[in-house]
């Protein structure tokens, strides 16, 4: 039998980390819950990243960087602006990029990012 992926949860604010750990308890589902800012996380090579409303798309390149290797997806939901951040972390960062219509908002869409290098 294959262990369950290990998912790792990241919220800043003591009291969502608190309710997502909650969570993970009540529903025993094999999450872990770091209650620190992305930045201070301090394990590499993740597999999957997802970020929701955090910042724009060059931002998250850079605060995720220290956590990606070369094999990671980023699957990262942008609303109606993502056009305008795809151009601009073009500037900077080169990637693979596929982009899905979002079905809760028609103006929303969720990036997939592969590949992620510096420019």
């Amino acid at each position: 039998m294959q262990n369950p992926p290990q998912i790792t949860l990241v919220e800043s604010d003591k009291r969502k980390a608190a309710f997502l750990l909650t969570a993970a308890r009540t529903f025993q589902l094999p999450i872990k819950v770091e209650a620190k800012r992305v930045e201070d996380l301090h394990v590499a090579g993740y597999d999957i990243l997802s970020a929701r409303a955090l910042a724009p798309l060059t931002e998250l390149l850079t605060l995720s960087e220290h956590l990606r290797h070369d094999s990671t997806v980023c699957l990262f939901p942008k609303g109606a602006k993502a056009h305008d951040e795809i151009g601009i972390a073009r500037e900077t960062w080169r990637f693979n990029l596929s982009t899905y219509p979002s079905i809760t908002n028609e103006n929303a869409s969720i990036l997939i990012v592969k590949d992620i290098e510096r420019a």
